[in-house]
């Protein structure tokens, strides 16, 4: 039985996720495991940004998903003690940068 393909969804938040938490040597070995995957999908990607009405814009995560992919990945953890440990290192993250730490409560 082979192995499910990553989708470029999936890479992106995987990469988000290994940056936040500062693995990327990780993070890179996914890029070298999964990245056959989402080379089309990434391909075309990469053309719609060189496409010259793209070229000024700028990525802004004004919708939240950043940190819902935060919520999710915290939320999902397998037990009650490694949820606490990920709240913990993300609340510290946030911390540092003067934020408040991301709950569902800030996507409603």
């Amino acid at each position: 039985m082979g192995r499910k393909k990553m989708t470029l969804g999936d890479m992106e938040r995987f990469s988000f996720l290994t940056e936040f938490f500062g693995l990327e040597s990780y993070g890179i070995n996914l890029w070298k495991e999964f990245g056959d995957d989402v080379e089309e999908p990434l391909d075309a990607l990469i053309k719609l940004l060189d496409e010259w009405e793209y070229e000024n814009d700028t990525w802004i995560d004004d919708d939240g998903r950043l940190e819902r992919w935060l919520v999710e990945f915290q939320k999902h953890a397998p037990t009650k003690e490694k949820r606490e440990k990920l709240r913990k290192m993300i609340d510290s993250k946030y911390k540092k940068r003067g934020l408040p730490y991301p709950t569902e409560a800030d996507f409603d």
